[in-house]
């Protein structure tokens, strides 16, 4: 059996269940190069159509080094494992950060 990564380029959408956290926003701050900024954000948003769960919070590109950033955010649902698994893959994803914030009681 041949295993074949996965890429952005390879996948069209993203059918796989979340796992629920509930009271927490899981984040992902994607950091790439300039170049692919567009395509990877078309990809994601595309990935991610229907999704209410995945808020897509900021991008573009730093001042200092214009290094190209996608901030996401997982309301109440851990962050995509096979997300995580293409960024730790993909040439154009310089880094990336996770994080976790509990969710902002409305009064």
């Amino acid at each position: 059996m041949e295993i074949v990564p996965y890429s952005f380029g390879r996948v069209l959408a993203n059918p796989a269940p979340f796992v629920a956290a509930p009271g927490l926003f899981m984040g992902v701050h994607i950091y790439i190069r300039p170049d692919a900024l567009e395509f990877l954000l078309m990809k994601i948003e595309q990935w991610y159509e229907g999704r209410d769960e995945v808020i897509l919070i900021d991008h573009g590109t730093s001042r200092k080094q214009s290094i190209g950033y996608i901030i996401l955010e997982f309301e109440e649902c851990e962050s995509d494992l096979l997300l995580l698994s293409i960024l730790d893959h993909e040439d154009v994803v310089l880094d990336y950060v996770c994080y976790t914030r509990d969710v902002e009681v409305q009064v």
